[in-house]
């Protein structure tokens, strides 16, 4: 959710936004033998409103053709001690939690790379 939906739903309550969205898939979801499948199979979730954060502010990438190769050069590391994640960092998956997640993995792995390689070469880290 994005712009003036996401003010909008930012001064919802959480009850309010979890039926909305549940509702929403339901809609999309539902069959002769469940209905509401979202709503039945629905145990818990949390809520955050990314506007709150002040070096996020509900900002998220999108793609665009005439950035093509952006996301790769954002996601290069910095020498061998600044290493970048986030899903504008994902040039396959965007904007979503899963490239956030991906991106992580990733960037961990570079960062563990790194510190191998440090303690092979007997460097204080």
């Amino acid at each position: 959710v994005a712009g003036d939906r996401a003010e909008e739903m930012a001064r919802l309550s959480q009850d309010v936004v979890v039926a909305s969205s549940l509702a929403q898939l339901d809609e999309m979801f539902a069959s002769a033998i469940d209905p509401s499948p979202a709503t039945s199979s629905f145990h818990s979730c949390y809520v955050k409103n990314w506007s709150d954060e002040p070096f996020i502010r509900g900002a998220y990438s999108y793609p665009s053709r005439a950035r093509a190769g952006d996301r790769k050069a954002l996601a290069q590391p910095v020498g061998s001690s600044l290493f970048f994640a986030g899903e504008a960092t994902h040039d396959a998956v965007n904007p979503c939690m899963q490239g956030a997640l991906e991106t992580a993995e990733r960037a961990v792995a570079e960062l563990m790379k790194t510190v191998d390689l440090r303690k092979r070469r007997g460097s204080k880290l």
